[in-house]
């Protein structure tokens, strides 16, 4: 899925092979026998669970008013929420620095010293940047505007406050910290 998702142009498609990666990833990880990493998984897991719903949230919206699922025909979206939405799930999943992903990857990482993780989470993270139709969701011209009902505004909302949240204080609500901390 590595490979594939940098030839991929359907957002479906490559939303599944996005988290067929990072499913990959947690398998690796799992294989470690140390049940220190259990709460990190977990955390790890429940955070993926919080931001592919973001961006399968964002994504089915915006093929529903585009009435295109291939990235290549997408037109730039124009509605602040779903911007805001995408860039912090985009973030988290990419694992920029002070976001708990990369916490979380960082523990791992710097825990093991194993190249295998190292090496795996930079190509994940690779393959991620290039996959995302970013040019096409930022560009200027001929902008889609997007009116969401109440329900899409709810469940946008809850989600990107959950994430930011997450992002912010989840050292403290999820980890203990005394594991981060070694």
């Amino acid at each position: 899925s590595s490979i594939r998702v940098f030839f991929e142009n359907n957002l479906l498609r490559l939303l599944c092979m996005m988290s067929i990666i990072q499913m990959g990833y947690m398998v690796i990880i799992t294989s470690f026998d140390d049940t220190r990493l259990i709460p990190i998984m977990v955390s790890y897991l429940f955070l993926h669970i919080i931001y592919k719903s973001l961006l399968s949230i964002i994504t089915t919206t915006i093929i529903v008013h585009s009435q295109t699922v291939n990235s290549n025909q997408l037109l730039p979206v124009r509605n602040s929420l779903i911007s805001i939405s995408f860039l912090a799930a985009c973030f988290t999943m990419v694992a920029i620095p002070g976001s708990l992903t990369f916490m979380l990857k960082k523990y791992i990482t710097h825990q093991y010293h194993d190249y295998l993780l190292i090496y795996s989470n930079l190509i994940i993270t690779l393959a991620t940047i290039i996959s995302l139709p970013l040019k096409q969701f930022i560009s200027k011209d001929n902008p889609l505007h997007i009116h969401l009902n109440k329900y899409n505004i709810a469940a946008l909302s809850f989600l990107l406050v959950l994430l930011l949240s997450l992002n912010l204080f989840g050292k403290n609500l999820l980890l203990d910290s005394t594991i981060i901390n070694e």
